[in-house]
């Protein structure tokens, strides 16, 4: 395990950010309602969106947990006593328990549950080192930014199927040549909260 574990580490040296990451980036606004949100990475499959101000600043990162934290303080329905609550429960209470949540949720803005201080990379930077900052801010998504605009955005997910992938060094088993990244160690990248950058939707 810890060797396939060094591999897959080398591995991440042979690629680049914008060779793994997404470049269809759905996003949210800070005034879109927390439902519209939940309901826009329901249809695309997501788990999190870049949030863009009117003037395409990005200006936080909404994800799953966010909402689920909401939900907990609206309803309790993230608990295990709250999912107990809507399983066992009379109907009508347990449409009272859902209606109560989805008001909530309608009411409050992304602005309100979004992260503020945004951890990004960028598209020419090493793989590894989108694999430090995962770990170091305990994120499972960054948004990749070039230009003063985002281009793209990077998953733990997206990291992982490259290294699993056919011909990939680490899927193939063989230790890819010793290279030596030319950047700087990983340091958080906040966005300054007016940078403009172009509508990316």
């Amino acid at each position: 395990m810890v060797e396939d574990a060094t591999l897959s580490y080398d591995a991440m040296h042979q690629y680049l950010v914008r060779e793994v990451m997404t470049e269809d980036v759905v996003v949210a606004r800070p005034d879109d309602s927390l439902l519209a949100a939940a309901r826009m990475m329901r249809d695309r499959k997501v788990s999190g969106l870049p949030v863009l101000d009117a003037d395409g600043a990005l200006v936080g990162v909404l994800s799953e947990r966010d909402i689920v934290r909401e939900i907990q303080r609206a309803g309790g329905i993230a608990t295990l006593r709250g999912m107990l609550d809507l399983l066992v429960a009379p109907e009508e209470s347990r449409e009272s328990l859902i209606r109560s949540v989805l008001h909530h949720l309608e009411k409050l803005h992304v602005e309100e549950a979004m992260t503020h201080r945004v951890v990004s990379t960028g598209p020419d930077a090493p793989l590894v080192e989108a694999a430090h900052l995962f770990r170091q801010f305990g994120v499972n998504r960054l948004p990749v930014v070039e230009g003063g605009r985002v281009v793209g955005i990077v998953a733990r997910g997206d990291m992982m199927r490259t290294l699993q992938r056919p011909g990939s060094p680490s899927a193939s088993g063989r230790t890819p040549p010793s290279t030596k990244s030319k950047s700087r160690a990983a340091k958080p990248r906040p966005t300054p909260h007016r940078r403009r950058m172009d509508d990316v939707r």
